[in-house]
This record gives C-alpha cells, sequence and structure tokens, in this order.
C-alpha cells in the first residue's frame, strides 16, 4: 500500500513538473510570437503589419507612421456581419475614419446648400478600401476630387470596400442595400486578387469563389459538436506559443499544396475563378436593368503582371510568386477575362506598368499614387456614363 501511495505521489509530482514546464516556456515564447521575432522576411510579405518594412514609395513621408499606428488599431477591429462574415468597426483619427456602418470616408467637396448628386457605389477589397492609403488618398477619394474639381461633377461616392472581400461578398452586400431601397446611379466593382488567393488558401486549394478563412468557420461551426476536453484543447492550441511553433516546424516537412499543382488543376482553378467572376458580372447586371443604374466592372493590376520591378518589388514579388504559384494562374485568368467584350468591363493588370518608379508597397497593395493613376482612368469612364445620363445639372 505504501509503495501504491509512493508511486502516485511520484507520478502526480512529474506531472507537476511537466505542467510547470510547459507554462515556463509558454511564458517564455509568448513574446517570440506576440513581436514575430522568430519570422522571416518573406514570412511578413504584407505592409502595415507590426514589424513590416517601410515601403520604399513612403520612406520620405513624415505621416506613414502615424498612418500605420491607426491601423494597427482600426483594421483588426472587426465584427460578425450576416451573410458577408466580417466588416470594420467605426474608427476616427488624423489618417483613417471609418463611420458606424463600417464605410470608410471618402474626400467629397464643402457643399453650400443642398445639390442633387449623382450617387456612386464602389465595392472591393482592401485595395479600394484603401489599404496604405489616407483618406483623402483612396481610389474612391480621388475619383470623387477629378470628377468634382476637374469636371464639376458633383458625386456622392460611398465606398463599400472591406477587407479581404471576395466579388461574392461584394454582390451580396450590394443586394443588402438594394433590399433597403438604397440605389445607386452607378456601381463600380473592382476585383481580382482576392478572387485567386482564396481560393489557393491552405486548406482550401481549388476552391474557386470561396471567401477568406472559409475553413476555420466550418472548423468553428462542429465546436458545438466537440465534448468540453475537447474545446479545451482547441482553444489551448489557438493561443499557445508552444503549439504554433511546433505547428511550423512541421508544416515545412509538409507538401506545399498550391506547388504541387500540375498544369491541368491550375487550368481548372483559373477557370472555375473565371466563371464564377462572370456569373456574378451578370447577375450585377441583371439587377442594374431593372433598377435602372449603371455599372463599370475592373479587373485590377498585381505585382506580379508589371513588367519594371524596382529592388524593393522585387523582393516582394517574389514573395508573392510563392503565395500564388507563380504567374501562371494569373497569366491563365487574363486569357480568359479577354473573353468580356461588354464595355462596361475593363482589364487594368498593366495599368501601372512603364513607369520608372515604385508603386506596389507589398504584392497586393499599392500607394497613393499609384491610387491616382487607377482613380483616374476610371474617374474618366465615370464622367462618360454622366454626360450620357439624363441629369442635367451634373
Amino acid at each position: 500500500m505504501k509503495n501504491i501511495f509512493l508511486n502516485l505521489q511520484h507520478g502526480w509530482n512529474s506531472l507537476a513538473i511537466a505542467i510547470g514546464m510547459l507554462l515556463i516556456t509558454e511564458a517564455v515564447l509568448y513574446p517570440f510570437k506576440h513581436f514575430h521575432i522568430f519570422e522571416s522576411q518573406n514570412e511578413e510579405p504584407l505592409s502595415l503589419l507590426e514589424g513590416a518594412p517601410t515601403p520604399e514609395s513612403y520612406l520620405e513621408t513624415n505621416w506613414y507612421e502615424g498612418y500605420v499606428k491607426e491601423c494597427l488599431e482600426a483594421i483588426p477591429n472587426i465584427s460578425w456581419k450576416p451573410y458577408v462574415y466580417w466588416s470594420t468597426h467605426a474608427y476616427k483619427g488624423k489618417y483613417l475614419n471609418i463611420d458606424e456602418r463600417s464605410i470608410r470616408k471618402t474626400w467629397s467637396p464643402n457643399r453650400i446648400g443642398k445639390t442633387q448628386k449623382f450617387k456612386i457605389f464602389v465595392f472591393g477589397g482592401s485595395t479600394m478600401w484603401g489599404w496604405g492609403a489616407r483618406d483623402d488618398f483612396t481610389i474612391p477619394s480621388i475619383i470623387n476630387k477629378i470628377l468634382f474639381n476637374e469636371y464639376g461633377v458633383d458625386a456622392e461616392i460611398i465606398n463599400f470596400g472591406e477587407v479581404g472581400y471576395v466579388s461574392t461578398q461584394e454582390l451580396i452586400r450590394f443586394m443588402m442595400e438594394i433590399q433597403n431601397n438604397n440605389i445607386p446611379d452607378l456601381v463600380i466593382f473592382y476585383d481580382g486578387l482576392n478572387e485567386i488567393f482564396s481560393a489557393l488558401r491552405a486548406g482550401q486549394v481549388g476552391q474557386a469563389g470561396v471567401s477568406w478563412g472559409e475553413l476555420d468557420r466550418k472548423t468553428a461551426f462542429h465546436q458545438e459538436k466537440l465534448s468540453v476536453l475537447q474545446r479545451i484543447a482547441t482553444s489551448y492550441a489557438a493561443y499557445s506559443p508552444v503549439y504554433y511553433y511546433i505547428s511550423k516546424i512541421l508544416r515545412k516537412n509538409e507538401p506545399n499544396e498550391t506547388k504541387n499543382l500540375d498544369e491541368n488543376q491550375q487550368q481548372k482553378i483559373a477557370t472555375d475563378i473565371y466563371q464564377i467572376y462572370l456569373q456574378n458580372l451578370n447577375i450585377i447586371r441583371s439587377i442594374s436593368k431593372f433598377y435602372g443604374f449603371k455599372t463599370l466592372f475592373y479587373w485590377q493590376p498585381i505585382i506580379l503582371t508589371k513588367d519594371d520591378y524596382t529592388p524593393y518589388e522585387s523582393h516582394i514579388a517574389s514573395v508573392g510568386e510563392s503565395y500564388f504559384h507563380g504567374k501562371s494562374i494569373f497569366v491563365q485568368l487574363r486569357k480568359l477575362i479577354s473573353n468580356i467584350k461588354e464595355n462596361d468591363f475593363h482589364d487594368l493588370s498593366e495599368i501601372l506598368s512603364g513607369y520608372q518608379r515604385p508603386f506596389y508597397i507589398d504584392y497586393f497593395h499599392i500607394d497613393e499614387l499609384g491610387n491616382e493613376i487607377l482613380g483616374r482612368k476610371i474617374a474618366n469612364d465615370v464622367l462618360e456614363i454622366v454626360k450620357k445620363s439624363n441629369r442635367s445639372n451634373l
């Protein structure tokens, strides 16, 4: 009996020591995980992330540091939203402002009295939302400045862009506005990059049309069926630095799903993305005919389609290629979208090529000067629609 007691005591002591060592290890590793101390440059591809280098375009600015601080406060502050999954919270800053409807502030003129404004809705992902740009220098803000200051068009532009959205989320968000009888004169959709990236995310490779993090939401949905112990283990894994680093080590030895895609698989992914995108365009066009508004669609440029990199862009382009299986899927998609002949569709893939300066601040996003080039192109297209409208006072 005494031996049994001693064995139990020894077992409990060993367990207590093991738990104590684990907790100490967790505490030691926490700051390393929190501050990304062990992360390599290639694992921090996005600007505005904590510890990311200042983009080449913004090295001489006096506002970028303050802007990043505001972004780090505003961007992670998202909440659940029915049908589209998430949206940003209201935020008030010097460079970045979001209202209670989760809409980023867009430049507008100081109007005197009431005017009949040409109402424009703009949809897209983080590039249209304005990642890397101050409020007055997002693409929607630049469009509005050009329309008002150069052409005298008094437009109300509402930026429904949201970080991470794919075109199907944008379509649903737009339909929710229609349900509330909020009808524009013109709606603009700016897409491409997120359609591809979401289809190549780990765990959902080849699933065109899904939103970012679909696998995480599937896991969360099935959590209700887990036992108490399983839920505790899942919660521990989500926050544990030990689990995080062990998982990273194990993942390095696993085959990369995107790099193992053969030519036929790449073609299928490109075709599936194109078909879903095309159907979304057709749905929006059908709605526009019923409600009487106009449409413009843009396929966005990305760093992999720029033909003259600066050294900084060359580095981030190499990171982008590792995420997107090189340029092959983009090239195949460009061939497919060239079949879209309607006048409301525009392929802007190469609009930033031919300039001897950097535009990209990471492999997703462009700087404020890039926004100006894109905004001017879109503003000119909008002007043609305004001229043909029956709004003679504009």
